[in-house]
């Protein structure tokens, strides 16, 4: 799996102006797919070197929380922004 998509378009929508939200969502895709389309096979390499099933599993833990930390980033660069305008 990968990190929740529904969370990460949502920000990707909300940080654009609509002018800009088709470009932006293009340039999002590409970027989330340059990470996405190499992850399986990441995972799948981390249990041939170390012959753990639990290596990929953790891999996968960190992609989430890499989601996770990415959120509360955007939110505080956002509450920034706000204070400011």
């Amino acid at each position: 799996g990968m990190a929740p998509a529904g969370i990460i378009v949502a920000l990707t929508g909300q940080s654009m102006s609509a002018e800009a939200r088709a470009f932006g969502m293009g340039v999002f895709f590409a970027a989330y797919f340059f990470i996405a389309t190499p992850a399986p096979a990441i995972a799948g390499w981390l249990f041939d070197l170390t012959g753990d099933a639990f290596a990929p599993i953790i891999f996968a833990a960190a992609l989430f929380a890499a989601t996770a930390f990415a959120n509360i980033f955007f939110r505080l660069v956002q509450r920034r922004s706000e204070a400011r305008a």
